[in-house]
């Protein structure tokens, strides 16, 4: 994940120097290049920060731990992100939505506590690891779903409902939004 500032027009020069500490591109391709599994994603999905794969349909999941554990191992600050049951985003350790979050909070000196995070994939695990609220879609990919019934944060809201739906349930639950009800007492105007 990148941040970006002023309408999107410049990347933060700071998050670009925390990202990039001891991040080694080449090096982590050339190790992950040696697994048969990943399958390289369009030029269009890589960055300067991300090497992006498929997971082969044929190929185990433990790949995913085979691979996490050769970066470690060779002393690389990179880490695996699987999401959506198939891609493999490899990034540097200072990368990731979660830092990415709590690095905005801090430039924009906005408290963890009135920020909510929403999500439904293996890519959003980070950013429930804050300490804001979050609302995790009932939808959520497995892999987000295991974590969440592992982790069990109470400050976590599992809506009932996919997607948007979903998303303006926990707005209600962490009363953001009016209750549904109370909207029905409102005027119709034309």
């Amino acid at each position: 994940m990148l941040v970006y500032v002023q309408q999107g027009a410049i990347l933060e020069k700071n998050w670009a120097n925390y990202i990039s500490k001891d991040w080694n591109k080449d090096t982590v391709w050339a190790i992950c290049s040696q697994f048969s599994g990943l399958k390289l994603r369009p030029k269009s999905e890589q960055t300067r920060w991300k090497i992006s794969f498929s997971l082969d349909a044929q190929a185990s999941l433990d790949v995913i731990d085979d691979l996490q554990d050769l970066l470690k191992f060779c002393g690389l600050s990179a880490q695996v992100i699987f999401s959506n049951g198939r891609d493999v985003d490899i990034v540097p350790n200072n990368c990731n939505k979660g830092k990415a979050t709590a690095y905005l909070q801090q430039l924009l000196k906005v408290e963890p506590q009135t920020t909510i995070i929403c999500g439904g994939s293996g890519n959003d695990i980070s950013l429930f690891q804050l300490s804001s609220p979050g609302i995790i879609v009932s939808n959520a990919q497995t892999e987000l779903l295991q974590w969440h019934f592992k982790t069990h944060y109470p400050w976590h809201y599992l809506t009932h409902y996919p997607n948007a739906a979903g998303i303006l349930e926990g707005l209600v639950y962490f009363n953001i939004l009016p209750f549904p009800n109370s909207w029905r007492s409102q005027p119709i105007s034309n």
